[in-house]
């Protein structure tokens, strides 16, 4: 539907000031030196209306399902270019 057209916009859009860091943390009322993606600091990425989700107390977490599909379409995405610069390259060869 339109979300899905909005999410691949989203993930198409990505460029290098939107790199997603994984880091060590905390988590306030459990985990320690959990690895992963700190909520708070993609709230302003592209694709956070589409991997953040936001409970009753307004504390932001990650959906690492939406992340890993969102994953599996940029790498599928790659592959596509990289087969096209491929036999890009294998034509002029």
């Amino acid at each position: 539907g339109g979300e899905s057209q909005e999410y691949t916009r989203a993930i198409a859009s990505e460029s290098e000031n939107h790199i997603l860091k994984i880091k060590t943390f905390d988590y306030k009322n459990g985990k320690e030196n959990a690895i992963g993606i700190v909520a708070q600091d993609i709230i302003d990425h592209p694709l956070s209306m589409y991997i953040l989700d936001k409970n009753h107390e307004g504390i932001y977490s990650v959906d690492y399902n939406a992340l890993s599909m969102a994953g599996i379409q940029k790498v599928q995405k790659l592959e596509n270019r990289i087969k096209r610069l491929e036999e890009k390259f294998n034509d002029k060869n």
